[in-house]
């Protein structure tokens, strides 16, 4: 019996020596987890401290600090699963704002974070493993989660139109003070709700929020009286929001330090990118086209080289604050050569003897305006620009002899007045970019029995960035027109007409205003249609 009892309690005695340390292990982890959270909030905080004064990022300082370096590499892998929702709450405010800063130095000077392709719905950021943009963590992971409307008051996007950020970070033991107090800081801020006499204009924030404003009050303006010590009477307006850049600037002469060092990203820069007010782009591309065969009507033909030569000369101007408008204009020079078929330097430079023959043409090809825009606020990385092209030189698309043989003229460009519509797409990856390119390409008759047309092309692009200054592309096009003929009358447009390229492409950025482009392709099949090639090489000037 002795020995048994005495079994029995070794056993209990082990057991509970197993429930013990399971206790203190438990209890360490969640030490641990505690002291980690804390150390990165403190981290946190001496970075704020140093780098935000009076509401304003150093952005300059900030890019070259290791601790925000450190700190993104920490939100990679920390893990806050285990986080109580107080915890969790202070956490991704003070991650939020991190990587908004983070990634503001990454392209840094710059003057708006909208300048930066697909800043907050593309850019995927690590965080705790998970790849999230910053919309994700803040309207799929912060909102529906807490439900607090006081989140807008503390999340701060990189604008001068948030609430202003502080130098402190958020800390879970005082997080519900941090956030009352900012919440009431900026209903009552004049720049954030603004009086201009019985009218009272209010961020857009609270448009975009209503519902989160909505939840605990009638409407916005009961939530925003509830912070207020001047109660708001009547109806409230909204002001646009401005994204200029909330960074530390010195006022040198009248001009912002900002606005003499800002540049932009020519790497990511493209076609559809708009320039913000008082900025400029100013492109030249020449382009040589040369084929030996082509289809047409059904029959390969062959025996006749044609080259066409142009350069396409745009000016855009940026026009509104918000850079979702620029006005431009387009001019091109054009020039052709025909020849034998010999693909010997002799026949393709027949293009540059730049006379006017039945073999030879030179000319002003078109003149006209154009616009871009960014349609849709909400979608930043969607833009769309259209241009009216006049033709400039008479018979562009050549004429016959007269009755004693003279007078013959080359085809030079299409001697219609062209409407181009573009729409564009970008979606931007850590090194790479992808661009989508749609278009409807009017060539509209305005002589007698002249055809109107519509191009329809297609242009796919995958950029890649081995190293910033440095790029290589390649693109994928497919074009179909359709054809209106006036009673049934054919001209030198036809209707069947479809062609697909492909084409490989390099840019190298000479300084941080001016880029170089190569770019071949090749038009591997077409129906009605060239089947050459082209050579480019361009040139862009962004200031």
């Amino acid at each position: 019996m002795q020995k048994t009892f005495g079994f029995q309690h070794n056993s209990n005695h082990i057991e509970m020596k197993k429930i013990n340390l399971l206790f203190i292990l438990i209890g360490l982890s969640v030490s641990v987890l505690g002291q980690d959270l804390d150390d990165f909030i403190n981290q946190a905080n001496s970075f704020f401290i140093q780098h935000v004064h009076q509401g304003q990022v150093d952005y300059g300082k900030a890019q070259e600090s290791k601790g925000l370096k450190d700190l993104v590499a920490t939100i990679k892998t920390f893990d806050f699963s285990k986080l109580d929702e107080n915890k969790k709450k202070a956490y991704f405010i003070n991650v939020y704002n991190l990587l908004v800063i983070n990634q503001i130095t990454e392209h840094w000077p710059t003057s708006s974070p909208m300048n930066i392709n697909g800043f907050f719905d593309n850019v995927k950021q690590n965080i705790g493993g998970n790849s999230w943009t910053l919309s994700y963590l803040e309207n799929k992971v912060m909102r529906p989660t807490f439900k607090d409307a006081r989140l807008h008051f503390v999340l701060v996007c990189g604008a001068k139109s948030c609430p202003p950020i502080i130098n402190e970070a958020y800390f879970p033991s005082t997080l519900e003070i941090q956030l009352e107090e900012q919440t009431k800081a900026a209903l009552n801020n004049p720049n954030f709700i603004k009086t201009e006499g019985a009218k009272t204009l209010v961020s857009e924030i609270f448009k975009w929020y209503e519902s989160d404003f909505k939840l605990k009050s009638k409407n916005v303006t009961t939530y925003i009286n509830t912070y207020r010590e001047n109660k708001i009477t009547g109806k409230i307006a909204y002001y646009s929001y401005d994204w200029s850049v909330n960074g530390m600037l010195e006022q040198t002469k009248g001009q912002t330090q900002l606005e003499k060092k800002t540049k932009f990203n020519l790497q990511t820069y493209n076609t559809g990118s708009l320039l913000q007010k008082g900025r400029f782009d100013f492109s030249m591309f020449n382009s040589m086209y040369t084929q030996s065969k082509s289809n047409w009507m059904g029959v390969n033909y062959s025996g006749t080289r044609e080259t066409f030569l142009s350069t396409l000369f745009q000016f855009t101007y940026g026009t509104s604050k918000n850079a979702r408008f620029n006005l431009g204009i387009d001019f091109k020079l054009a020039a052709s050569g025909k020849s034998t078929s010999s693909s010997k330097f002799s026949t393709v430079s027949r293009v540059l003897k730049l006379t006017n023959t039945d073999t030879t043409r030179v000319g002003l090809a078109y003149v006209g305006p154009r616009i871009k825009i960014q349609p849709f606020k909400s979608e930043p990385n969607f833009t769309m620009q259209s241009s009216v092209l006049v033709p400039t030189t008479p018979s562009s698309e050549g004429k016959s002899a007269d009755e004693n043989g003279n007078g013959a003229l080359a085809f030079l460009e299409w001697d219609r007045i062209q409407w181009w519509t573009q729409f564009f797409f970008v979606k931007s990856f850590k090194k790479a970019q992808l661009f989508l390119e749609a278009d409807l390409w009017y060539r509209i008759g305005y002589k007698k029995n002249q055809a109107t047309a519509l191009d329809v092309p297609l242009t796919l692009i995958y950029s890649y960035f081995p190293t910033p200054k440095t790029t290589f592309y390649a693109l994928a096009s497919h074009s179909v027109r359709n054809q209106y003929n006036p009673n049934n009358y054919s001209d030198a447009i036809t209707s069947a007409n479809n062609d697909t390229s492909a084409g490989l492409g390099f840019k190298y950025k000479i300084t941080s205003k001016l880029n170089l482009e190569l770019l071949y392709t090749n038009f591997l099949r077409g129906v009605n249609s060239g089947l050459g090639n082209t050579f480019n090489v361009g040139f862009r000037y962004v200031y």
